[in-house]
């Protein structure tokens, strides 16, 4: 049976604002529909009275809401065996409970029967209580396997606020980037099982996209080699241009009497 918290606590709506956070706001909220489930166990596992298990079926269906719309915001790694586990304590009290509901209905169908008839009820009931001491044992034996006091510690550790404010979360560098609309951080996605750290607990890592930059000379030499081919054409294209432009100068003479060939023609025949 898991221990009592003696810690003071703060109610969730308490201390969710407009403002908050949605993963600071889900982990409040789950943390105490966890604690809600442990204050009513211990009533299920004494047995006395039908109502205990009720109670831990209400708690556990809406802690499992809870974590149900909750879950792309935490890590798989630790948060779906959390929520398996949630699940997992809803079906193991479900046969009691439908006998609890059985017996209290044949309960109040034989008080109104004749005499006659209730000798069937009684056999009917004596069969419907025998499957229920085998359904709680069956649901004993799941809440001893899974070790309700490790986990009520482990849930508390995650999830449990406090007055001073929500628990301390070893991943809350990756809820202030993701507020801030950064990168999410490794082992932190969706369905990521966060490698190399199979708690999901390792101090989150930045991931960092370094563009490389490129010159305009780079770009040419990088070229596909069909655009290199067009481009020599064009270059080519316009000095045979400026060649003709060239060809068509008269000549001239320098300062020294001598006759200078046209711009375009220099060099052909030195």
């Amino acid at each position: 049976m898991p221990a009592k918290d003696t810690t003071p606590t703060t109610k969730a709506g308490d201390l969710i604002h407009p403002e908050t956070p949605y993963r600071e706001a889900m982990t409040l909220l789950i943390g105490e529909r966890w604690e809600a489930v442990w204050a009513a166990l211990p009533a299920a596992i004494e047995g006395t009275d039908p109502e205990g298990v009720h109670d831990v079926r209400v708690a556990s269906r809406r802690l499992r809401a809870a974590m149900d719309v909750a879950r792309d915001a935490f890590p798989k790694s630790w948060f779906g065996r959390l929520h398996k586990t949630a699940k997992a304590i809803t079906g193991a009290l479900g046969d009691v409970r439908d006998r609890d509901v059985l017996l209290a209905h044949l309960g109040e169908e034989r008080g109104k029967a004749k005499a006659a008839e209730r000798p069937g009820f009684d056999l009917l009931i004596a069969r419907v209580e025998a499957e229920r001491a085998a359904a709680r044992e069956d649901m004993l034996r799941f809440l001893r396997g899974i070790d309700t006091e490790a986990l009520a510690l482990e849930t508390r550790r995650r999830f449990l606020a406090t007055t001073a404010g929500p628990p301390a979360d070893r991943d809350a560098d990756e809820r202030a980037i993701s507020s801030s609309g950064g990168d999410r951080t490794d082992g932190d996605h969706p369905g990521d099982d966060s490698a190399g750290d199979p708690d999901g607990d390792a101090p989150p890592v930045r991931r960092t996209r370094v563009t490389k930059k490129t010159s305009p000379e780079a770009t040419a030499t990088s070229a596909a080699p069909g655009e290199r081919a067009t481009a020599k054409k064009a270059r080519g294209a316009r000095g045979a241009r400026a060649n003709r432009v060239g060809a068509t100068d008269p000549p001239s003479e320098d300062g020294a009497g001598r006759t200078t060939a046209p711009a375009g023609r220099r060099g052909r025949n030195t």
